[in-house]
């Protein structure tokens, strides 16, 4: 049997375009404001990109109404969808859990610390870490390093799969992006590996 892994849509999808984003970023062919010089879509700018995530159905919708999506999404995840086989007993911990990583995503994953700001063991925390690995929330992303040795010890960092749902956990809307640009460049790492 094969199972097939589907991802949130990527950029290029998500404008029906050739996915040169990352090109014309580097290429310095987004203005100071974030928009695009060549682009005729009036709303494109760096902070829409990454604060509009990637799923499907918020894209189609307000940005109250698809912050409203994204919140009822993890609710359902969190209280609903939960399997018993990963054993999470409280979801109150779990969103705290979600909550936390939204504000550390892009960054080094560091268990220990999360258990013991969830006043947690190490164990419960890497069983909701695997379970929202699997639910598609988030992904690690290993470090890199050409001393394969280094690469398996050292800490990977965490990403949501959907800048979005980490945006809408940190209450960061749009208009914040200039004032809250070092949390944005991580949201941004999201946005860029997915």
């Amino acid at each position: 049997m094969e199972v097939i892994e589907l991802q949130p849509l990527s950029e290029a999808e998500k404008n029906r375009g050739n996915g040169n984003f990352l090109l014309e970023l580097f290429q310095g062919n987004l203005a100071q404001n974030g928009r695009n010089r060549r682009a005729t879509n009036k709303d494109f700018s760096i902070g829409n990109q990454v604060m509009s995530g990637e799923y499907t159905e918020p894209l189609k919708q307000a940005e109250q109404r698809a912050r409203d999506w994204r919140r009822q999404y993890l609710r359902n995840i969190v209280e609903r969808n939960v399997p018993e086989k990963f054993d999470v007993r409280k979801s109150g911990m779990l969103s705290r859990l979600l909550e936390l990583l939204a504000f550390r995503t892009g960054q080094l994953l560091s268990v220990t610390d999360l258990a013991g700001r969830l006043g947690a063991h190490r164990i419960t925390v890497e069983r909701y870490l695997t379970y929202l690995k699997r639910v598609y929330i988030i992904r690690l992303l290993p470090t890199w390093d050409s001393n394969y040795t280094k690469h398996l010890v050292k800490s990977p960092k965490i990403l949501f799969v959907d800048s979005g749902l980490a945006a809408t956990l940190v209450r960061l809307a749009v208009q914040d992006w200039k004032k809250n640009w070092i949390f944005f460049g991580h949201l941004l790492k999201s946005l860029v590996v997915q």
